[in-house]
């Protein structure tokens, strides 16, 4: 009886709602400077100075793959002279891509408590649907908890900057 008591009060007393609405924010925050360093690559592959130009292309799809899409398409026109640089820009695509996943995840999932195995932590969580068909469902088993909130806002900070790293070598080339 006492340890299943130790193991209920150890869960409530790890239980810390305001550490996990502040790694949420955080995580949203960083995806922001990411989406910003992306719309900063596409004016450089634009080669256009003039932002409000860059801007009204880039932020007519409402969607974020869109706007990646746009990116991309440029990216392939621009370095196709270029086949390191399309190569690399291939492989941070794909970073890109599985971040916009994860910050999708993070936007759309509902709120719940989440027991974390690894720890034995009481946490609250981002949950997916109950009603999301089961077929998706298999392949969505990430825990999105307090941890793993603050493990993206690490992982879209470094994202960040390797997308400015890129930028920077595509203003070499004008």
């Amino acid at each position: 009886m006492d340890e299943a008591n130790d193991i209920v009060s150890g869960s409530i007393k790890s239980f810390a709602p305001d550490d996990f609405l502040r790694a949420l924010g955080a995580a949203l925050l960083a995806w922001q400077v990411v989406e910003d360093a992306t719309f900063k690559l596409f004016r450089a592959l634009l080669r256009n100075n003039d932002p409000s130009v860059s801007a009204s292309i880039f932020f007519t799809p409402e969607v974020f793959g869109m706007k990646l899409k746009l990116v991309d398409n440029l990216a392939r026109a621009v370095l196709r002279a270029q086949p390191e640089l399309l190569s690399d820009w291939s492989t941070l695509r794909g970073a890109i891509e599985t971040a916009a996943g994860h910050r999708n995840q993070m936007a759309h999932r509902g709120m719940g408590t989440g027991f974390d195995p690894q720890t034995g932590e009481m946490d609250l969580a981002l949950m997916r649907s109950l009603y999301r068909p089961a077929a998706k469902a298999k392949k969505d088993h990430q825990m999105y908890n307090t941890p793993r909130l603050a493990q993206l806002h690490n992982e879209f900070g470094q994202l960040s900057f390797q997308i400015d790293g890129f930028r920077d070598r595509v203003d070499e080339l004008n």
